[in-house]
C-alpha cells in the first residue's frame, strides 16, 4: 500500500516539474514563434512565388505560431498529468490539443493586436463554444474519442476562419516588380544609422542622369575630442549594371546623416550641413551654399525647388541656381513643398472648426489657406505629387486634392495603411510603404512597397524586399516612374515596374 502511495506521489511530482519547467520553455518558444516563424515563412513564400496579402499571411502564421508555442507547454503538461492519472495515451493527446486551443483563444481575446483585424472576438467565442460543446458531447456519446478529436479540428478551423475569409475577399495581388540587379555596398555594418529613419528613407538614394547616387554611414563612429565623428560614403552607381562608378568618403558629426535630393536637370543636391549640387559622377556642379541657420528637408516632386526652413518661415530655393525664389513664406515646418507653395497638417484652424481633427494648410506668397479639413483622426501628412496636386490619406482612403482643396480622386487602400515612400518626377506614380515589426527591440517581419498609378489610384506593382533592413529600406523612383530602387547597404536592388 505504501509503495503505491509513493508511486502516485512520484508521478505527481514529475507532473509538477514538467508543468513548471515547460512554462519557461514555452515562453522562449512563443518569442521565437511570433517573430522568426512568420519572417521565415514569408521569405519561403516569396521564394516559391506564393503571394498571399502580407497582413493576412502574418495573421494566420502568428495564430498558428502562438498555438504551437503554447503547445510546447500544454501538451507535455497534459501528458504528465495524464501519466499521474493513468490516462490512455490517445486521450492525453486529445486533451493536450484541447488545452492548447483554449489557451490560444484566451490569449487572442486579450491580445487583439496580435490577432490583427482579421480575428474578431465573435470567431474566438465560436471556436471556444465548438470545442467545449464537442467535449461535453463526447462524454455522452459512444464515439466520444472521435467526437473529441473532431471538436479539436473544428475549433482550430473556426479560429483561423477569419484569415481564410479575408484571403478570399482580398483584391488580386498586383504584379511583382522585376529585379534588374542587386549590389551590396557594405555588409552588416551600422544598419540602424543607414535605414533606421523613416523620414530619411526617401533621401538616401536618388536617380541622377544615368546614375543612382546613394549616401550612407560607412562604419562605426570615432571620437575627435569629445565629439563622435562618422565616416560617410557617397557612391555613384551605373543604372544599367549597378556597378560602382565613383565613390567619395567624408567625415561628419555622428548622427547627422547626409541626405540627397534629385533635381529636374539630372543633378542631385547633397545636404551635409552645406548644400552642394552634384553631377552624376559626384563632381561639384555649383559652388557650395551654406545657409546661416535652419535646415533643408524637402524637395518638390518635379525636382525644381527645395525648402530652406529658416525658423520662423520657409524660403523656397531654386535647385539649379541654389538661389531664393520670391519672399519667405510664413510656415516653419512644412510636410511637402512645390514650386510655389508648401503644405502642412497643422491645427491652426481648430478654433473655427472645433469638431474637426485634420487640417491641411497651403502657404504661398499670398498667405496661409485652409484647403481641407475633416473629422478623421487618422489623416496622414499631405504630400505634393505635382505642383498642382496633393496626396492625402485618412481612415482607409487615399485622396488626391487640387491646390484649391477640391477632391479630384479618392480610393480605398489596397492593403492597409503605409507611409508615403516617394513620387516620380513626372507625377504619374507614387509608392506607399508596408511593413510589420515585432519584438523588443523591434524586428521586421516583412517589407513591401506598393506602387500606385496617380490617375487611377490603382496599385500597378508591388516591390517585395527579400533582404530586410533594420527598420525601413531606402526608396526612389526614376524620373519617368519606370524604375524603382529600394534596399539598404546590405542589398540595394533596382526594379523594373510594369
Amino acid at each position: 500500500m505504501n509503495q503505491q502511495i509513493w508511486k502516485n506521489v512520484g508521478r505527481w511530482l514529475v507532473a509538477i516539474v514538467v508543468c513548471v519547467s515547460g512554462l519557461m520553455v514555452a515562453f522562449v518558444a512563443l518569442m521565437f514563434a511570433v517573430i522568426v516563424v512568420p519572417r521565415t515563412c514569408i521569405r519561403w513564400a516569396d521564394a516559391i512565388h506564393f503571394h498571399m496579402p502580407a497582413d493576412i499571411f502574418v495573421s494566420l502564421l502568428s495564430l498558428l505560431a502562438v498555438a504551437a508555442g503554447i503547445a510546447v507547454w500544454a501538451v507535455p503538461s497534459v501528458f504528465a498529468i495524464g501519466f499521474a492519472l493513468d490516462m490512455p495515451v490517445r486521450s492525453r493527446w486529445r486533451w493536450g490539443f484541447s488545452v492548447c486551443l483554449l489557451l490560444t483563444a484566451v490569449l487572442r481575446w486579450f491580445a487583439p493586436s496580435a490577432a490583427s483585424t482579421f480575428a474578431p472576438h465573435i470567431f474566438i467565442l465560436a471556436s471556444g463554444a465548438v470545442l467545449i460543446g464537442g467535449i461535453v458531447w463526447s462524454f455522452r456519446h459512444l464515439r466520444g474519442p472521435r467526437i473529441h478529436f473532431l471538436a479539436n479540428v473544428a475549433a482550430l478551423f473556426v479560429l483561423t476562419l477569419p484569415c481564410w475569409i479575408a484571403f478570399a475577399i482580398a483584391p488580386p495581388q498586383p504584379p511583382t516588380a522585376r529585379k534588374l540587379w542587386s549590389v551590396t555596398l557594405q555588409k552588416n555594418t551600422w544598419l540602424a544609422m543607414n535605414t533606421g529613419s523613416e523620414s530619411n528613407a526617401t533621401r538616401q538614394a536618388v536617380f541622377a542622369g544615368d546614375r543612382i547616387l546613394v549616401v550612407f554611414d560607412a562604419g562605426y563612429p570615432r571620437y575627435q575630442g569629445k565629439q563622435p565623428i562618422s565616416t560617410y560614403r557617397l557612391v555613384s552607381l551605373d543604372v544599367k549594371t549597378g556597378s560602382i562608378k565613383n565613390s567619395v568618403e567624408f567625415t561628419g558629426r555622428w548622427g547627422n546623416m547626409p541626405t540627397l535630393y534629385a533635381t529636374n536637370d539630372g543633378h542631385a543636391i547633397l545636404d551635409d550641413g552645406s548644400v552642394t549640387s552634384l553631377n552624376p559622377d559626384l563632381t561639384t556642379a555649383l559652388p557650395q551654399s551654406t545657409f546661416s541657420h535652419g535646415r533643408v528637408e524637402h524637395m518638390s516632386p518635379d525636382g525644381s525647388t527645395f525648402a530652406w526652413e529658416t525658423f520662423p518661415g520657409t524660403t523656397l530655393i531654386d535647385s539649379r541656381s541654389l538661389m531664393p525664389l520670391g519672399k519667405p513664406l510664413n510656415e516653419s515646418l512644412p510636410s511637402s513643398v512645390s514650386r510655389q507653395a508648401v503644405v502642412t497638417g497643422n491645427h491652426l484652424w481648430i478654433r473655427e472648426y472645433p469638431n474637426d481633427h485634420s487640417f491641411i494648410t497651403l502657404t504661398d506668397e499670398s498667405g496661409q489657406h485652409l484647403i481641407f479639413h475633416s473629422r478623421d483622426f487618422c489623416a496622414g501628412q499631405p504630400e505634393f505629387l505635382t505642383n498642382e496636386t496633393i496626396y492625402l490619406t485618412g481612415c482607409g482612403t487615399i485622396r488626391i486634392l487640387g491646390v484649391q482643396g477640391r477632391i479630384l480622386r479618392e480610393a480605398p487602400f489596397y492593403e492597409g495603411w503605409g507611409p508615403f515612400a516617394g513620387v516620380s518626377q513626372n507625377g504619374k506614380r507614387f509608392a506607399l510603404h508596408r511593413s510589420e515589426e515585432r519584438g523588443d527591440p523591434e524586428v521586421l517581419l516583412y517589407e513591401h512597397f506598393v506602387i500606385y498609378d496617380v490617375d487611377t489610384l490603382a496599385p500597378v506593382s508591388i516591390v517585395r524586399i527579400s533582404e530586410l533592413p533594420e527598420h525601413q529600406s531606402w526608396s526612389a523612383f526614376s524620373p519617368d516612374g519606370h524604375l524603382f530602387v529600394a534596399g539598404s547597404p546590405d542589398d540595394l536592388t533596382l526594379y523594373q515596374l510594369p
